[in-house]
């Protein structure tokens, strides 16, 4: 029985939590939030963000950068889309890192929904 109960379903799965570590960064502040998941709900959190968040792997152009990827998103403006990290640490599984960009209505979105917390001034 895992000592920690998982953020999401708050069950005590048998074993190790995998974790993923959330960052939206938004002018001079960030907003961050570790969360302990069982496998199921890692599962299902990179499951509802797949093609929202990407990795290094996917071989994606750098003007991704400069529009927001929530999926059915069509906004397009290089000085306020914010980046977004996604670490993931999968229980018995190699860490990845995923990427988006997200306008200022879903990164304000991903900070309700994940419950990110103010961490300061970057610099």
């Amino acid at each position: 029985m895992s000592y920690y109960a998982c953020d999401t379903c708050h069950r005590r799965p048998h074993g190790a939590l995998g974790a993923a570590l959330l960052t939206q960064l938004g002018g001079q502040v960030r907003h961050f939030r570790r969360l302990r998941l069982c496998s199921s709900c890692l599962e299902s959190l990179l499951a509802a963000h797949d093609g929202d968040w990407l990795t290094d792997s996917d071989g994606v152009p750098s003007s991704r950068e400069m529009v927001c990827t929530a999926r059915g998103c069509s906004y397009r403006d290089a000085h306020s889309v914010e980046p977004f990290f996604a670490y993931v640490y999968p229980r018995g599984s190699e860490p990845a890192v995923y990427t988006g960009s997200y306008c200022p209505e879903h990164a304000a979105n991903a900070i309700l929904d994940y419950g990110l917390e103010l961490q300061g001034y970057q610099g």
